[in-house]
């Protein structure tokens, strides 16, 4: 299963990210969340809004770039280890859909866990825009 984001559909409240942080961090905030979305206002250049979240890659670059093998694949799930990062980073920038972030309090990566299998970004979406499917 993959989580799956309809620009179409979504109308950029963020409520998605305001969960994710909530689930994860206990806090309600835009930067803690593992999703992350932006909208492209005032230019209004296609696209408007843009969801980035972890498509759990079959060839995860994020794992080729670790140096500590934080990263390791599960079935279909890319499944990252906390207490193996060490915060160089290099996941971040090797991630194509912009996915993988530094914690700026522990420095350390994060990225989606797929809530272990029922993402709470999908059931908190009010216009249907995220499909875990």
């Amino acid at each position: 299963m993959k989580l799956s984001f309809n620009a179409q559909k979504c109308v950029g409240c963020e409520i998605c990210t305001l969960a994710c942080s909530l689930t994860h961090t206990g806090k309600t905030g835009l930067w803690p969340g593992r999703i992350k979305i932006e909208r492209n206002y005032p230019s209004l250049q296609a696209p408007l809004i843009k969801g980035f979240y972890c498509r759990q890659c079959k060839k995860p670059k994020c794992a080729a770039a670790c140096p500590e093998q934080a990263y390791a694949l599960d079935g279909d799930l890319v499944v990252f280890d906390a207490d193996k990062c060490t915060g160089c980073g290099l996941c971040v920038p090797a991630c194509p859909f912009h996915a993988v972030w530094l914690d700026q309090a522990s420095g350390k990566a994060f990225k989606c866990d797929t809530c272990g299998g029922e993402p709470n970004c999908v059931r908190s979406c009010p216009h249907d825009a995220l499909k875990w499917e």
